[in-house]
């Protein structure tokens, strides 16, 4: 019997780097509906979900929280303009090993998804830009729910939906290099691998406690030891 497994990513600063094409078009969103210039300065979205950083970004521009009208048009013109920039940006990046790792998993017939707090429209632009969205059989997204824990419930509950039977929670990796992406996992019940290739390094990462932390995505062999014995905690070769 096939011995499936479910690992649940998340993309930006694990598997890729738009390269500062959502800066931008959320910079031009602000400005055009608000005639707010440069809103994002200096801010840090790391691990936050789109609707997160709209309303973040809205009480720096205008010292509230948006109106539903106001968040669902800033969250449309946001995709159009991102939509719009994504193929011309030169900075535009996949994380080192994302390409192998996933190319791997996906031969062996495991079960891929997604848990990003990126609207599902915009993850789907980021994807297509690196030829990984054939990957993906299921996914949670910032569209789903302004709450990163929310968000992850639903593509754990997307996922063991479509799995065969017999895939527990438990055995489910997740992994990610923000804080949220590992608090998120640990509180599903999920085994949590973070990797370096975000805003946290090693270090910073090794004080979340996740199940494993990696450099990069480049050491393959740790990575599938650690996702084919979930009784593992740390590979023996690290």
């Amino acid at each position: 019997m096939f011995d499936m497994k479910m690992i649940i990513f998340d993309i930006d600063g694990t598997l890729l780097l738009a390269g500062g094409v959502g800066v931008d078009a959320f910079n031009q969103a602000f400005n055009e509906l608000f005639h707010v210039p440069e809103v994002w300065d200096h801010y840090d979205p790391h691990g936050k979900t789109d609707q997160e950083i709209i309303q973040d970004l809205s009480r720096r521009a205008l010292g509230r929280q948006t109106t539903p009208e106001e968040m669902r048009r800033l969250s449309e013109r946001y995709t159009e303009l991102f939509a719009s920039g994504i193929d011309r940006a030169e900075r535009f990046r996949l994380m080192p090993g994302a390409f192998q790792l996933l190319q791997t998993l996906h031969g062996r017939q495991d079960l891929l998804g997604l848990a990003t707090g990126n609207f599902e429209l915009t993850a789907q632009q980021k994807l297509r830009r690196a030829g990984l969205s054939h990957f993906f059989r299921f996914g949670g997204f910032g569209s789903d729910a302004y709450e990163r824990l929310a968000l992850t419930r639903l593509a754990l509950e997307r996922g063991l939906a479509c799995a065969p039977q017999g895939v527990r929670a438990g055995e489910v990796v997740l992994i990610g290099d923000a804080r949220q992406d590992i608090e998120c996992g640990k509180a599903l019940g999920l085994r949590t691998a973070a990797v370096a290739t975000g805003s946290l390094g090693v270090d910073e990462l090794k004080v979340l406690n996740p199940d494993l932390v990696l450099e990069t995505l480049e050491d393959l062999s740790t990575i599938l030891e650690f996702i084919d014995n979930p009784s593992l905690k740390q590979p023996s070769n690290r």
